[in-house]
């Protein structure tokens, strides 16, 4: 989401730069998106899990986007129907499905659980039921 665009009547160094093998990356303290071009299909397809705080309440949410440019909405959609601006964390990729899956159950258990039982993310539930994740190959503990 822009926020704002200013004008300058000065010069400025800039910088293009080219990372090897990554499609988007965040740049700077706020997160922005960056993205080489043309983005990859295959990068494109690759599922998204993220880490969102609220710089209010200090509450934090994983989640997961089936592909990077659903990320890049889904943070829009976060912000906007909650009514703040959220920082974001891309915590790791996976291909789309059950890999996808265990990745986002590893990092709700890996953050701390969620809050109704015991945990310190604001989630509503897990993605996977142990026995599920268990068969699926995840290996990160419970926190509780």
């Amino acid at each position: 989401t822009v926020v704002r665009v200013a004008p300058h009547a000065r010069p400025e160094v800039v910088y293009n730069l080219h990372v090897e093998g990554t499609a988007r990356y965040l740049v700077g303290a706020c997160g922005v998106v960056v993205h080489n071009s043309p983005c990859s299909e295959a990068a494109e397809q690759a599922g998204v899990v993220y880490k969102r705080s609220n710089p209010i309440t200090g509450k934090t949410y994983v989640g997961q986007s089936k592909s990077p440019s659903r990320f890049d909405a889904r943070r829009g959609e976060h912000d906007r129907q909650l009514g703040v601006q959220h920082e974001y964390e891309i915590l790791g990729t996976a291909p789309q499905g059950k890999e996808l899956d265990v990745l986002e159950e590893s990092m709700i258990r890996s953050h701390g659980g969620i809050e109704r039982r015991g945990g310190t993310l604001s989630n509503r539930r897990h993605q996977m039921s142990d026995k599920r994740y268990r068969e699926a190959g995840g290996t990160t503990g419970a926190p509780y």
